[in-house]
């Protein structure tokens, strides 16, 4: 979602309407953050030999390709405590034929323990880091 592709923290209102949170923003680009995130999860799993992002200009065998289809905090009519979603798609391609080995999506969602901006964010990192166990989870699995 273009939503996403930003520094600053997405909510979705019980209309549906998009709006970011005022005076709030991620640490880096949310693409970037959540690719550096990624990678250091996969180096620490040992499930590769070696886990690069896509900048560092090296070829592996593997290329993983994640697409983010949410990462927002969701108010539902009437509440005044969002829930966190975070919805990521993942690809597995042979980087020598570009073919794709495999694709899945892993998916959290976490209520946030009330409206303060530190008990959202709380929600977002353990809706994080179960999408990362998710992930590996499955790589493992490949």
């Amino acid at each position: 979602a273009p939503e996403l592709d930003t520094y600053r923290i997405a909510l979705v209102r019980g209309n549906g309407r998009w709006d970011y949170y005022a005076g709030a923003r991620w640490a880096e680009f949310l693409p970037a953050l959540v690719q550096d995130s990624l990678t250091k999860t996969l180096e620490e799993s040992e499930i590769f030999k070696s886990v690069t992002t896509d900048q560092a200009g090296m070829a592996g065998d593997k290329i993983l390709k994640t697409e983010i289809r949410a990462f927002q905090a969701e108010y539902e009519q009437d509440s005044h405590v969002p829930v966190v979603k975070i919805k990521l798609v993942a690809s597995v391609l042979s980087y020598s034929h570009r073919t794709l080995l495999s694709s899945f999506e892993v998916h959290a969602e976490r209520k946030a323990a009330g409206d303060r901006l530190t008990q959202i964010q709380a929600a977002f990192s353990a809706a994080f880091a179960d999408v990362q166990k998710q992930m590996v989870s499955r790589l493992k699995s490949n």
